[in-house]
């Protein structure tokens, strides 16, 4: 089975307050459907962290995680 091609999700660096920080595309958001029932994580969050190297590189990571406390939590 060919995996499907990538759709974006888009990372703002500065919003005004009150604005997302983030945009998921309609592609990535069937992408992100999609893996939740492959994975049977229909009710875990999509969590997104990002993590500055020492050289200034910013590593992105997606996943499903169960909630934290200190989350900052978005509903769509």
């Amino acid at each position: 089975m060919k995996p499907p091609p990538v759709a974006p999700i888009t990372f703002h660096r500065r919003m005004p307050r009150g604005e997302p920080s983030i945009t998921v595309t309609p592609g990535a958001a069937e992408q992100i459907r999609v893996a939740a029932e492959a994975s049977d994580s229909k009710r875990l969050a999509l969590r997104i962290a990002a993590r500055r190297d020492a050289d200034g590189v910013i590593d992105y990571q997606v996943g499903f995680d169960n909630a934290r406390r200190g989350d900052l939590a978005l509903e769509s």
